[in-house]
């Protein structure tokens, strides 16, 4: 198999003109000998294996160039160890059973030809509707939207505005809204009952029937090791009322390597 170099390693020149274009713009192929072998998929997450340990020159948070099935997809390194290496592959790109051939690996923010359009690496929802109506005698929680993160690094932002509406006006009203790890949680975000990532929100004893609170808040480098769901809830207290709950909330996370 052809190296890179013209005597791999070598401080000389690359070995052809193809080499040597790719390595202006950004791009440096993999040492003679190093192979990549798809493992499994879990979209948009995708593992390889590697026929040695490769953490000498790859680490996580660089990017990957590849032919898969005869088109040129490019990749982010999550996660590496001796044997695998896990790839995110964002909106449009993906990995199955097929040969892998051509790997360039960068370390550049922005290589020749590496798609940077935000939303390809993004994982997003946004929601704009109600809660069916419901009595509470325990602070209580619903989930307005939730996002599945892979494996990697993020940057989340959450914006919007959620508000709480109670049939028992001229009472103090307790009410907020955070990012959570767990679904309906029944314990109050406030007190960092539950494992929560971020306190957004809180109506500080407002009175009456109805309260709307804006939703404004980022959370920059959230490592993600395992697959994880995060959940947007609104959170209510007032004993023995009745509730409905709506809002107009995006949550967006995007890989913080980008």
């Amino acid at each position: 198999m052809e190296g890179f170099w013209e005597n791999d390693p070598s401080t000389n020149s690359p070995r052809n003109a193809e080499n040597f274009n790719l390595l202006s713009a950004g791009w440096t192929k993999l040492k003679t000998g190093d192979t990549l072998t798809f493992s499994s998929a879990d979209a948009p997450t995708y593992v390889v294996s590697t026929n040695r340990d490769l953490r000498n020159y790859l680490s996580v948070g660089m990017k990957l160039r590849l032919t898969h099935g005869g088109v040129t997809k490019y990749f982010f390194i999550t996660a590496i160890d001796a044997s695998t290496i896990t790839l995110y592959g964002g909106t449009d790109y993906t990995l199955s059973a097929s040969t892998i051939s051509d790997v360039y690996f960068s370390g550049h923010k922005n290589p020749y030809g590496f798609p940077t359009d935000i939303e390809k690496w993004q994982i997003s929802a946004s929601v704009y509707n109600q809660t069916n109506p419901f009595t509470v005698s325990a602070r209580t929680a619903k989930t307005m939207l939730s996002i599945e993160l892979p494996i990697g690094l993020w940057n989340i932002e959450n914006i919007g505005w959620v508000n709480w509406r109670t049939n028992s006006p001229g009472v103090v009203f307790d009410g907020n809204y955070g990012l959570a790890l767990q679904q309906d949680s029944q314990a109050s975000s406030a007190s960092g009952g539950f494992n929560q990532i971020t306190y957004v929100a809180d109506t500080a004893n407002n009175s009456g029937g109805d309260f709307r609170s804006n939703v404004s808040t980022s959370l920059l480098g959230y490592k993600v090791t395992n697959k994880q769901t995060i959940y947007g809830n609104a959170y209510q207290y007032l004993p023995n009322a009745q509730y409905r709950v709506f809002g107009r909330i995006s949550l967006k996370a995007t890989i913080a390597y980008l």
